[in-house]
């Protein structure tokens, strides 16, 4: 197949395309003139796929019938949550099963790394992330560089409004926080 930037190409790959209807399994939010927006966003937080109000739905009735026992006794214990999402996980990352766990949220996950492995020193202890944040997480790397009296150690950087480079400064300060980490 040849490719070519013509709008009749596109439109021939889309009519083509097996995931073409996966679409209608989401919720879209409408703009103001009530059409359906065009969504970026699912790097953190995706569309809602339209089963998944059921879904909550059938856990809080486990939950306000079973309390404490809906961790062990419904068709989808809580308890081992973890074990049923590994497999998936692992084929969606390209990892083995046994490399990987879901577990928390991203805010706590994120506090237990830097628990772990942030060992400042007098020379390398500034932490270094974009703006703005979540709320969660700037309170959780302000609560890190708490344990160091008298240190500046967090440093805040915010790209340009508008700027052709922001996605790559982003990536550049994303790619710093995690080396931060590291040091």
């Amino acid at each position: 197949m040849t490719f070519s930037s013509d709008e009749n190409f596109a439109r021939q790959l889309d009519r083509e395309d097996p995931l073409r209807n996966f679409g209608e399994k989401f919720s879209v939010p409408l703009g103001k003139d009530d059409k359906p927006v065009i969504y970026f966003a699912g790097n953190s937080l995706g569309l809602m796929p339209k089963s998944a109000r059921q879904i909550v739905d059938d856990e809080l009735d486990n939950w306000a019938s079973l309390g404490v026992d809906a961790h062990h006794a419904t068709g989808t214990p809580w308890y081992s949550y973890h074990e049923a999402l590994r497999e998936p996980t692992a084929r969606l990352i390209g990892a083995n099963s046994l490399e990987v766990i879901c577990m928390n949220s991203l805010t706590v996950n994120l506090h237990l790394m830097m628990a772990t492995f942030y060992r400042p020193t007098k020379s390398r202890f500034k932490i270094l992330m974009e703006e703005p944040a979540l709320p969660t997480q700037l309170r959780r790397s302000l609560f890190i560089t708490d344990w160091i009296p008298g240190m500046r150690s967090f440093w805040r950087a915010r790209a340009k409004a508008n700027s052709p480079c922001a996605r790559k400064t982003f990536s550049i300060l994303s790619t710093s926080m995690l080396m931060t980490l590291q040091w």
